[in-house]
């Protein structure tokens, strides 16, 4: 993801599942007993054992590697902005030709990564489309 800080765009990453680790293999006990001694792991998502037995993980379907996988793939092959907005936010425009204009925010399109501000230019209210990049919310 791109965070814009002061005018600055910056590249961060965010975790898709924070506290998971998802793992393809054939889970026989030596692999179970290496999952399970690894450091910071607290246990396997699963069906909870009887008294005296092991829980037993529960396997992904299919059609949910598919459709993790076709996030992860989207995610990568699209630019992302992090820039926490919503309507009726102060920004200030940082670049382009509207640069150090201020207004608020009318309307917010993730999709294109463009948003809607209403800025005062020589009195009158305007709508204008600015993408991301362009601006940074006000404090």
């Amino acid at each position: 993801m791109y965070e814009v800080k002061n005018g600055k765009k910056r590249v961060k990453t965010k975790n898709f599942l924070p506290g998971y680790i998802i793992i393809e293999a054939n889970l026989d006990e030596q692999i179970r007993g290496f999952i399970s001694k690894s450091p910071s792991i607290l246990n396997m998502v699963g069906s909870k054992g009887i008294k005296g037995e092991k829980l037993q993980p529960i396997a992904l379907k299919p059609g949910e590697v598919k459709r993790i996988n076709s996030i992860l793939n989207e995610e990568s092959q699209n630019e992302r902005v992090d820039l926490r907005l919503s309507v009726g936010d102060p920004v200030k425009v940082i670049s382009g030709p509207f640069n150090n204009f201020n207004g608020n925010v009318l309307e917010i399109n993730n999709e294109k990564m463009k948003v809607k501000v209403m800025v005062s230019i020589f009195g009158r209210k305007t709508p204008i489309e600015l993408e991301f990049t362009q601006i940074e919310k006000e404090k």
